[in-house]
This record gives C-alpha cells, structure tokens and sequence, in this order.
C-alpha cells in the first residue's frame, strides 16, 4: 500500500506540474499579447492625434486663407472703383449678416489709413459718404489716441458686426506688433494676420496691404510711394475655431505666436491631464499645438490590452485547473484501480484471519524454492505444523475464541522465523513453514525448538479468556522434489507420523529411503 500511496502522490505532482506549466506558458503568452496590443494601441493612438493635429492646422490655415481671400477682393474692389462710391458699396455688399456667416467669429472688418503729420490736417477735412445705419468711423475729427507722431494709423472705414465684443476704442495701430508688422506687410506687399491684444482678450487681426494703383506695385519703392494703409478683419479665434474642435471632444488647441520677443498663445478647448502635443506651422510666426490623450504602452492603462491580459489569466488558469483536476483524478481512480487490484490479490493470495499467505501462494513460493535449490544446488525444508487440540477448544470456547487463538499462534510463528523464510496457513489449524538456504544449514532442529518455546507461554484472548495452552505436532520434508506438492505431501507424511507418535513433537521425512524418524 506504502508503493501505491507514493505512486499516487508522483502522478500528483506530474499533473500538478504540467497545470504549472500550462499556467506559466498561458500567463506569459497573455502578457506578451496583451502588451503587443497595448504597444499598437499606444501607436494607433500616437498617429490618430497626429492625424487631428495635421487636420486642425489645415482647417486653421484654410479659415485665415478665406478671411484675406475676402480682404484682397476687397482691397481689389477699392483700387478699381471710383473711392468715393467704394465704402457705400462694400458696405452694401458685405452684410453683418452675410459676414457671420461667411466668417464664425468676425467682430469688425475696416480700413486704416497711414497718414503723415504733414498731411494730417488735409486728411481730417475729407469726408466719406456713410450710408445711414451702419455703425462706422465716417470722418476724422480728432486723433485718437491724441499725441504728436510722424505718421497716424486711422481707422476710416470699420463695421462692427458685434459691437459687445469689439476691441476698446482708441487704439493705436502704428504702436505694438501692428507697427512693425504694417511697414513689413508695405513693403511684400502680402497679407498678413497678427494678434491684436486688447487688455486681457487676444483677437486675430488678418491685414491686407491698400496701394494708389490698381495692382501691387512691382517694386519695393513703388511699394512705399503708393501705399496708403490696410484692409483688416477682426475675429475671435475661439469662437472662429470652437467649431472645429466639435469632432474632437478630447482634444484642445493653442494657436501660438512667436516674432522675436513677441509671444501670444490662443487657447480653445482645455488641455486634457497628461494630454500629449503636436505642433503644426503655419506662415507669419503662427504655429499650432494640439494637445490630446494618447495611449501609453502600459497594459493597466490600455482597456483592451487589460480585457485581454484577464481573459487570457481567466482561461489560463481555467484549463490549468482543468488539467489538474483531470490529471489529478485520472491519477486517483488508477490509484484506486491499483489499490483495489492489490487488495483483491492480497486477498486471493492470504489468509483473511491471519493475514498469512494461503495455500495457492505457499505452494508457489514452494515452486519457486525448488527452482532456486534445482538451479545453484540449494537445500530445503517444509516444515508441516498441526495445533493439538485445537478442535477441542474451539468446540468448547466457540469458533470466534478459536478465531483468535489461531491469530495469536500465527503472529508468534511470524516472529520465529527470518524474513527470508515463508509462513504460511493452509487452513483450519494447519500452518506451513518454508526454510531454505541458510536458515536450512543453521538447523532446522533449531528452528523446530524456537517454534516449540512459541508453546511455552500461555495464549490470552481479546474476550477475556486466559491461561490457555496449546502444543503442535511438525512433520519435516527436505531436499529436492519435481513438485511442490510432493514436498508438501511428504512433509504431511511425517505430521501424520507425529500425531500418531503422540503429538508435541517433530518428525522428519526421509526423502532416500522414504521413512519417517523423531526429531
């Protein structure tokens, strides 16, 4: 039982050990996969933003290339058209209405003027025809803001579209970024769009160079020498570009503007936590910075890499504990089909009472013990043992006292011998003991004396009796026999020999001359 309770528990550890690996093996190919996702999920996401940041600087590029398209065409309009029909038109033509909706987020479109000191005073006596209703700058009266300068910037023309959120009056367009920026734009002869700071508000002012002649002078100095000021549109660009960040709710945008030590930033939206940037370039010192969540590579911060990494563990340790319980109980019900065989051998094979082989085993040890002592010329002995008296005890005391008695004597034969040696029980009170090799040359008479001492004590049973004594009678077959069952009958021979010879006492068979003699 010892051998099947250890062949259970290596099958144990071999199921047990293949759920190990399959749980190891399923768990690293669950990371790995699950961190290949979060690796491509990382990317697809890094080039989805890029993609929005390429989009959004477009569409910024696109929204101010419409507003100086509509300026050039109105620069074009005036230098073609009688100046004193010019401002009456545009405003006939460009609506508050019509611009809004050409134009989200357009507070006023106008004209500033570039006069010298010298022509001032000539300057404030013209007067513009305005048509009634319009909100706009008609005549020049006075400078604002007042100051002696070498040259004036003069709004002469300006539609407020939305009043409420016009820039501050007053304002000085030779001073600040629109100085610099008007004499550059005099001299490319291009448009230009520039912030416009108006206390803590940024506007975006897009400016469109106005010459005496019908086309842009050709030259840098016909440039100067013909130039008279600029058309310009102003907008708010968080309400020109809210818009556009419709699609993208987790995305925000900065319009930045950097000439020299000039820096203006534009937000629209607000900048996620953690949001990653990419920069655009647009013309004219502008930039744009789109900021957006991105993936990271992190498994517990990807949703699908970290659905993954759980199913795969999930059904990992499913089939490891699968395997283990299968493995496991295969493992058991052969162990029980093993156990149960060996039992039921034992079975075949022992004496139910006493636990010691019965007679199909004994005579195949026998078989076996011939086939040693025929093979390297070993001696042999049976020796055929009888209780006297036992029919009369168990007629007396009863079969269960018998039972025990027969238990008893058996356990004190099985202490009398080597291991080497077999005790056996053929049935009834007949017990069988086979010597060979050394316990045969050590004596057989010394170990029929040790048998016959077993006799000295008296027998104490479980149910109370005491004191009971017994004595055996012994018949002894040596040598070498075809069969076991010739030694075996030979050795009966002789018991029948001590019975009749008056019991307790051995007698040898004497294989020669086929006679019996007292040991």
């Amino acid at each position: 039982m010892r051998s099947i309770f250890q062949s259970i528990v290596r099958q144990f550890h071999v199921w047990t050990g293949v759920a190990v690996v399959v749980l190891v093996v399923g768990s690293t190919v669950s990371v790995f996969a699950a961190r290949t996702v979060a690796n491509s999920d990382a990317s697809s996401s890094g080039r989805a933003l890029q993609r929005t940041a390429a989009n959004l600087t477009s569409t910024v590029r696109l929204a101010i290339a419409r507003e100086e398209a509509f300026l050039a065409g109105s620069v074009a309009f005036m230098n073609n058209n009688d100046p004193s029909t010019v401002e009456p038109q545009l405003h006939q033509s460009s609506s508050a209405v019509w611009l809004l909706d050409q134009f989200p987020g357009i507070i006023s479109s106008g004209a500033v003027t570039v006069v010298l000191r010298s022509n001032l005073d000539t300057f404030k006596s013209q007067t513009l025809n305005v048509p009634q209703g319009v909100a706009v700058t008609s005549a020049v009266s006075k400078v604002v803001p007042a100051g002696i300068r070498s040259f004036y910037c003069l709004s002469t023309m300006s539609i407020v579209i939305v009043p409420s959120q016009a820039p501050t009056a007053g304002l000085d367009y030779c001073a600040g970024i629109h100085g610099s920026v008007s004499l550059a734009m005099r001299d490319s002869g291009s448009g230009v769009y520039v912030p416009l700071v108006v206390g803590k508000r940024v506007f975006l002012d897009v400016m469109d160079p106005i010459y005496h002649s019908k086309s842009v002078p050709s030259s840098v100095q016909g440039r100067r020498l013909t130039f008279v000021g600029w058309m310009d549109m102003v907008t708010d660009p968080k309400l020109m570009l809210a818009h556009l960040l419709d699609p993208y709710p987790d995305v925000a945008l900065l319009l930045d503007y950097h000439v020299g030590s000039t820096k203006v930033g534009i937000e629209v939206g607000r900048i996620p936590k953690g949001a990653k940037v990419v920069v655009g370039n647009l013309p004219n010192g502008w930039s744009t910075r789109t900021f957006g969540l991105v993936s990271t590579a992190s498994i517990f911060n990807d949703g699908d890499s970290l659905s993954l990494l759980a199913g795969g563990i999930a059904l990992t340790v499913f089939l490891a504990g699968i395997i283990d319980l299968l493995g496991s109980g295969r493992a058991r019900a052969e162990a029980l089909v093993k156990a149960r065989t060996e039992e039921l051998r034992h079975q075949a094979l022992h004496d139910a009472l006493t636990g010691l082989p019965n007679r199909t085993l004994i005579l195949d040890r026998m078989e076996h013990m011939l086939a040693r002592s025929r093979g390297r010329e070993m001696s042999c002995a049976v020796l055929f043992l009888d209780l006297d008296g036992f029919k009369a005890i168990n007629d007396t005391l009863g079969h269960r006292a018998g039972d025990q008695l027969l238990a008893a004597f058996a356990t004190r034969l099985s202490g009398a011998v080597r291991e080497e040696d077999s005790v056996g029980r053929l049935g009834g009170d007949e017990f069988i003991v086979i010597l060979e090799d050394a316990t045969f040359y050590s004596g057989v008479e010394t170990v029929v004396d040790r048998i016959f001492d077993l006799f000295k004590e008296p027998f104490d049973l479980l149910d109370g009796q005491s004191g009971l004594r017994l004595s055996a009678s012994i018949g002894i077959a040596t040598g070498y026999r075809a069969r076991s069952e010739e030694l075996l009958r030979d050795a009966d021979v002789a018991l029948y020999q001590a019975k009749a010879m008056g019991k307790a006492r051995a007698v040898l068979f004497d294989s020669i001359v086929g006679l019996v003699s007292d040991v």
